[in-house]
Parts: structure tokens; sequence; C-alpha cells
């Protein structure tokens, strides 16, 4: 949150699509407040969220891409792709962790057969 909002403030809600990867959305919201206390308007929140889109049977499905015309736009773009590209290194790494770590607890101790050797008398 960057200001408050308080009872009676005007607020408006306006997001845009600054990046789409073959399934996933990430959209900016901003959140705007129009004050009769202040006479003005300032910005309250701003924010990124992904969407990934589900086809019917719940599971992924493409999408179209994303086209950035303006320098903003670009700049929102090459951003939001930067941010994708690390949460998907994330997650592949985080996938390489837990598959290592269930290989570890799947393999048995290789135990080493020593013969006792009888006593000499």
């Amino acid at each position: 949150f960057v200001a408050p909002v308080f009872l009676g403030d005007v607020v408006q809600v306006a997001g845009f699509a600054t990046f789409a990867s073959s399934r996933s959305l990430e959209v900016e919201v901003q959140v705007t407040v129009e004050s009769m206390r202040f006479h003005g308007e300032r910005l309250a929140v701003r924010g990124l969220y992904t969407f990934v889109s589900l086809g019917k049977d719940c599971r992924p499905q493409p999408l179209p891409p994303v086209t950035p015309e303006s320098a903003l736009e670009k700049e929102a773009f090459e951003s939001g792709q930067k941010r994708y590209l690390k949460r998907r290194a994330m997650r592949k790494a985080a996938a390489a962790a837990a598959a290592s770590k269930k290989d570890a607890a799947n393999k048995k101790p290789k135990l080493k057969h020593t013969p006792l050797k009888s006593p000499s008398t």
C-alpha cells in the first residue's frame, strides 16, 4: 500500500496485461483514490498478479501472445518476462531438489558384508 483509502473516497481500479507466456498472464493492477479530503488523486496500491489459463479439464491451455506497442508497454513486457523466467527457474530448481530428495529417501543403504571369522584356538 502506498496511501490509505478513507471512507467516502472514490476508488478506481485499472489493470493491464504486462506479459503472457504460452499459458500464464501477468497483469499489473493499480488502485487510485480521489479524495474529497485532500482534493486530488493519488496512487493507493499497485500489484502484479499472475493468472494461469485453464481449460474445462482444469489443465493449463495456450494463451494468445501479448504484443506491446508503446515504449512503456515494451518496458513492462521485458520486466514481466524477466520475472517469469526467474519464477520458472525457481520452480525447476525446487522440482529438481524435491526429486533428488525423493531419490535419496528411496535408496537403501548398501551394507558391506564382511564374513565373520571363527575364533582360532
